[in-house]
């Protein structure tokens, strides 16, 4: 069908009369709009990210009180009141007064434990009495100010190896240490020796595990090193030592290498020191120094002074014997070739190892130490297990149906584990730390998203 010109029907000509009345309704709703939006404002607009109120603050003022203004229109303000004086060191999620609400397994309660909302406090915790503005960088490397950190315990408990001194309002840091008598400085140039990169560059960052009173990474990052170090322990019977790191402007973070990963992506790290941390590194299949394998790139380097390096020498006061020493060299080395570590230098109480730069070691190793590396690396913790579907119904034996059987989306790295460790937890037999059965459930973590294709092969 077809139109001209000439066919088009003409406009009615009250059109235009209609249109005004329409606009004027517009313009009345927009002015509505507006006038209600002016009631009912909170007078915050959505990009003002600094107007935060904090429950339970108190109102009232104090000369120990902080207030921050919320708007520069209202004047509003918050006021964060001031803690009672004994939580001088709180540090809320590693609390020791709430140690005993946790196991004792692998020393996990010394990881962060955060308390509930209704538990957390809303004030500002105290300084010290007498805390001065902390000592200047890098005079800060060898003192700080007595009363800004008034650890006595520790004071008295290590004079003797030399972590520190007081001498009138200050802690003196002579960088000793039980594996350095010489001073930190002699025992990082002994290192460097054996460990070429940290002089040329290659060495810019390290992490030291249960580091004291952290002088030897206040060693590596003020004597012109270059090399960041960032300095773990836990918060124990030492009080919070890594205060002493902080307070003379080392980093460091209070943390254990336990049952939940470091807060650190893999291959972060250039370097691992342990200086007789005494971690158990062996134990439990190996997980600690899987963890450190983990964190380090690969290419990096594990030094460890100490038990039970040099046991030759050395094991006469460490309380022990030469032969159950060698057993745990023995164990040591095993296991940490079964991660693709190799020898790389050793000298006096330092032995160091490379994580190798070859994809192919992966590939030669006999399957259990591969898998733990990559459950390691797929899982967050191996403690926070989710139960996997053939245990949750109680139906193990199912599992074996599983064998074989590729499960569509599951990425490619986790099905041959999947396939291994299935048959080893076929009977109720085994115990609670059974290593298989232990994996597995690191593992389910990952399976949930696959549960209706797993069911449907049974």
């Amino acid at each position: 069908m077809k139109y001209s010109k000439e066919a088009k029907p003409e406009r009615a000509a009250g059109g235009r009369s209609r249109a005004v009345p329409v606009a004027l309704l517009l313009v009345v709703l927009c002015a509505f709009s507006f006038y209600l939006g002016g009631i009912y404002s909170t007078g915050r607009s959505l990009l003002d990210v600094n107007g935060i109120v904090v429950k339970g603050a108190s109102s009232s003022s104090s000369a120990s009180a902080v207030a921050i203004q919320k708007d520069t229109n209202t004047k509003a303000v918050v006021v964060f009141p001031e803690c009672p004086a004994d939580y001088q060191d709180y540090t809320p999620c590693t609390d020791p007064k709430r140690w005993r609400k946790y196991g004792n397994y692998r020393l996990s309660f010394m990881e962060r434990h955060c308390p509930p909302a209704v538990e957390r406090k809303e004030c500002l915790v105290p300084p010290p009495q007498g805390y001065k503005a902390p000592i200047r960088w890098p005079k800060s490397k060898d003192q700080c100010w007595y009363r800004n950190v008034p650890y006595d315990w520790i004071n008295s408990q290590k004079s003797n190896q030399h972590w520190l001194r007081k001498e009138g309002d200050k802690f003196i840091f002579p960088g000793g240490g039980t594996m350095f008598p010489n001073g930190v400085g002699a025992y990082a140039d002994l290192m460097a020796e054996l460990i070429p990169g940290m002089t040329d560059g290659t060495v810019r960052t390290a992490l030291d595990t249960g580091c004291g009173v952290a002088s030897w990474g206040g060693d590596l990052l003020g004597r012109g090193r270059g090399i960041l170090t960032l300095s773990l322990a836990p918060r124990d019977n030492h009080e919070a030592q890594v205060q002493f790191a902080l307070e003379r402007g080392i980093p460091a973070i209070l943390g254990i290498i336990s049952t939940q990963r470091l807060p650190f992506p893999s291959a972060a790290f250039d370097m691992a020191h342990c200086s007789r941390c005494l971690i158990p590194w062996t134990e439990f299949g190996g997980l600690y120094l899987l963890e450190v394998h983990r964190v380090l790139r690969p290419g990096g380097f594990w030094a460890l002074s100490g038990p039970p390096v040099n046991y030759e020498n050395r094991w006469h006061g460490w309380n022990t014997t030469a032969a159950a020493q060698k057993a745990d060299l023995d164990r040591l080395k095993k296991t940490l070739a079964s991660m693709c570590f190799k020898p790389y230098s050793k000298k006096g109480d330092i032995a160091v190892w490379q994580k190798s730069t070859d994809p192919a070691c992966y590939d030669k190793l006999t399957p259990e130490p591969c898998l733990l590396s990559h459950i390691r690396i797929y899982n967050k913790s191996v403690l926070e297990w989710e139960i996997t579907a053939g245990l949750r119904y109680n139906k193990p034996d199912t599992f074996v149906k599983l064998i074989g059987i590729p499960i569509p989306g599951l990425e490619p790295d986790l099905q041959p584990l999947v396939n291994y460790l299935l048959p080893h937890i076929t009977a109720h037999k085994q115990s609670s730390q059974n290593i298989h059965l232990q994996l597995l459930k690191d593992i389910a973590s990952r399976l949930p998203p696959f549960l209706p294709q797993i069911e449907g092969f049974y």
